[in-house]
């Protein structure tokens, strides 16, 4: 259904205790797939593609967790920490960058597993780190993508205030321009469908 799963990462001792689950698996939404097939079942659902990913996730094991959930001490999940270990990068887009897959893949949930054997960590240079040229940079119309952080504000205004703007139609053009996981770049529709979200539309 569009969804597939990372390489199994282990649990320190601490979190074993916190999570009771020893290995965890990231759910992932890679490329333009998954949008393909909830598009069509779940657009009319409030949160269509939160409320989609967790009945595919749901129908497959009971021991999971959605992006946003918390846990019992009110505290969201380490998400990124996890994503780490499994080989994900930060970007100057304030987005995950996978060696692979780029830019163009998402984190749906997780799902976790008392028994498994352990797993190495994941050493992936990350790919802004040998960047040279940064092309996502020197085309961001409002200068929003820099090296030490992304300028959200400047993102977010630019694109309400101009809603006709290549950005917006075709998709964000610095994620567009990253050379990393071209393949699996995402088409104009949607890019607008997470626009909409954005701008609750």
């Amino acid at each position: 259904m569009g969804l597939s799963l990372s390489q199994p990462f282990n649990l320190p001792i601490k979190e074993r205790v916190q999570y009771a689950w020893r290995y965890g698996q990231l759910v992932l939404g890679v490329g333009q797939g998954h949008y393909n097939h909830f598009i069509t079942t779940a657009r009319h659902l409030a949160n269509p593609l939160d409320t989609w990913s967790e009945k595919i996730i749901k129908n497959q094991t009971k021991k999971y967790i959605m992006p946003m959930q918390k846990n019992r001490r009110g505290q969201y999940y380490p998400l990124q920490k996890w994503a780490r270990r499994v080989g994900f990068h930060p970007s100057p887009l304030g987005i995950a960058i996978h060696p692979k897959f780029g830019l163009w893949v998402s984190i749906r949930g997780v799902v976790f597993h008392k028994t498994g054997k352990k797993r190495p960590l994941l050493h992936h240079k990350s790919p802004c780190k040998t960047c040279i040229a940064k092309p996502c940079m020197a085309v961001c119309p409002v200068g929003a993508v820099g090296d030490s952080n992304f300028d959200y504000p400047a993102c977010r205004s630019y694109i309400q205030q101009s809603n006709q703007s290549t950005c917006v139609q075709g998709g964000c053009l610095a994620r567009r321009a990253c050379p990393v996981g071209k393949k699996y770049q995402y088409r104009p529709n949607k890019f607008r469908f997470h626009w909409r979200a954005m701008n609750g539309v």
